[in-house]
């Protein structure tokens, strides 16, 4: 009688991302391993979204907060770089807030839509779909945006060249590459596997 070999499967969430209180909806659809710390995906979560990093962001998971040592001052906030996604989220309809930005508070809620296990899958995720480009940084949170939005949008109103100069490029609030996303997610993955190599 053969011997049934027991299968390598990876788990991955299917998570979707939405950009809470946004004058407009914005929402990415994400694959992601298991196996990532919740510092790694922050860094997915920066990328896919479209910020920059340079805030402060806080994972809350119910009364539990985690984040980065390094940049917290409360001394409640646990240690984001040692907790695995899947120690934390088991099934379809977890979810939790990320909040990036304090000043501005932007809140996303993140809920798992699907709990899937791949032979093989990315080593840290991919983008499946997403609507919209994120708001500018230090824009001044959900109102800024609005505000920014009724003056970029009216080619008649006498702030809109202020405005475009201030965001620095040609601004489209629709505007969203799932392709560009994901040749990011790949090159950060090629990081890793060359920073493990180094290693080893």
């Amino acid at each position: 009688m053969a011997v049934r070999k027991k299968s390598n499967l990876n788990k991955f969430f299917q998570l979707r991302v939405n950009l809470k209180d946004a004058p407009l909806p914005i929402w990415r659809r994400l694959l992601v391993n298991g196996d990532i710390t919740l510092d790694q995906l922050h860094e997915i979560l920066q990328l896919s979204m479209g910020w920059s990093g340079y805030h402060i962001h806080h994972f809350h998971f119910g009364n539990t907060i985690y984040g980065d040592l390094v940049d917290a001052k409360n001394k409640k906030i646990k240690d984001q770089s040692s907790i695995k996604l899947s120690d934390i989220l088991s099934e379809e309809g977890d979810e939790f807030i990320y909040e990036y930005d304090l000043a501005d508070s932007w809140q996303h809620q993140v809920k798992v839509e699907r709990v899937v296990e791949l032979d093989g899958g990315p080593a840290l995720a991919r983008c499946i779909m997403g609507k919209r480009a994120c708001p500018p940084e230090d824009v001044g949170g959900t109102e800024g945006y609005r505000q920014f939005l009724e003056v970029v949008e009216d080619p008649e109103n006498p702030e809109i060249e202020e405005k475009l100069t201030w965001v620095g490029c040609d601004f489209d609030a629709n505007s969203f590459d799932a392709r560009l996303v994901n040749l990011q997610l790949s090159l950060m993955e090629a990081n890793l596997s060359g920073a493990m190599a180094s290693i080893f």
